[in-house]
C-alpha cells in the first residue's frame, strides 16, 4: 500500500452502491469516496482513506446548487466542484463544459483560476451511445500534451474504470475528477 495514495500512476475506480472505491493497479485499496444524501448533484462528496471512516482526505463541494438538477438529473450539464483539503484550503476546481456536453463530454481542471488539465471524451459517437453500448474513454491533456487516459472496463457489475497517468500532474485533482465522473456517469 502506498504511504501517499496519490503517488500511484494507475488508479482503478469501482462504483458501489454507497460510493466509489479507488485501488492501485495491484488491487490495493487507496481511497473511498461517499456522497452526502441520495442526490448526485448539489451534495458534497467526501474522500476517505478507507471505507471504514477515519479522517477525511478531500472534499468535493459543488460550486453552486445546480438548478438543472430537477430538469436534467440524467444529464447534468455545466456543473463544477471545488476540491478542498481537510484544512479548508482549496486545491482547485473541476468543471464540465456545458455547451460541448451534448456532443462530447469535456472537463477542465483549474488551479488558482488557470486551466491546468483538459479532459475530453475520445469519441462523440460513443458519447451518444455510451450508456447503452460502448464503454467510455477519456483523454487527459496538459497544454497540448497527452498525460493520461481514463476508460471504462467493460464489466456489468461492478462498474469499473481505469485511469493511467503518464505525465506530471496534480493527482489529487485528477483523482477527484475520476471520482466525480464515476458518480455522475453511472445510471441504474
Amino acid at each position: 500500500m502506498h504511504p501517499d495514495p496519490f503517488e500511484a500512476k494507475e488508479f482503478v475506480f469501482e462504483k458501489i452502491v454507497s460510493g466509489v472505491r479507488v485501488y492501485d493497479s495491484e488491487g490495493n485499496p487507496l481511497l473511498y469516496a461517499e456522497r452526502e444524501g441520495v442526490s448526485k448533484l448539489g451534495k458534497e462528496i467526501n474522500v476517505y482513506a478507507s471505507k471504514h471512516g477515519g479522517s477525511r482526505i478531500l472534499t468535493l463541494r459543488p460550486l453552486q446548487r445546480p438548478w438543472r438538477e430537477a430538469l436534467f438529473l440524467w444529464m447534468p450539464i455545466g456543473l463544477g466542484f471545488e476540491v478542498v483539503e481537510p484544512s479548508g484550503e482549496p486545491l482547485g476546481t473541476v468543471r464540465r463544459r456545458a455547451i460541448v456536453r451534448i456532443i462530447r463530454d469535456e472537463w477542465f481542471i483549474e488551479e488558482r483560476g488557470e486551466v491546468v488539465l483538459r479532459i475530453i471524451e475520445k469519441s462523440p459517437i460513443a458519447h451518444v451511445l455510451r450508456s447503452y453500448f460502448f464503454p467510455s474513454k477519456y483523454l487527459i491533456f496538459r497544454g497540448g500534451e497527452r498525460v493520461g487516459t481514463f476508460e471504462q472496463v467493460r464489466r456489468f457489475t461492478p462498474f469499473t474504470y481505469r485511469m493511467k497517468i503518464e505525465g506530471r500532474v496534480n493527482s489529487k485533482l485528477l483523482v477527484s475528477w475520476g471520482i466525480l465522473n464515476v458518480i455522475l456517469s453511472v445510471r441504474f
